[in-house]
């Protein structure tokens, strides 16, 4: 289990300068786009939730 945990970090360094981003929806201002107004999640974030939620079962 502890394996998987590292295994997981490693590739959390790995995959960090190819944040792949899903765009949840996409924000206008006028009709032209808007970075802060879209909505997205990196895949980064999803993977280090679930390293964290992860070790939360493995650790206590």
């Amino acid at each position: 289990m502890k394996k998987v945990i590292e295994s997981g970090i490693y590739l959390l360094i790995f995959l960090l300068p190819w944040q792949t981003r899903w765009i949840i929806e996409a924000g206008k201002i006028k009709g032209g786009a808007s970075e802060y107004l879209t909505y997205s999640l990196y895949g980064v974030d999803l993977l280090l939730i679930g390293l964290f939620f992860f070790s939360l079962v493995v650790f206590s």
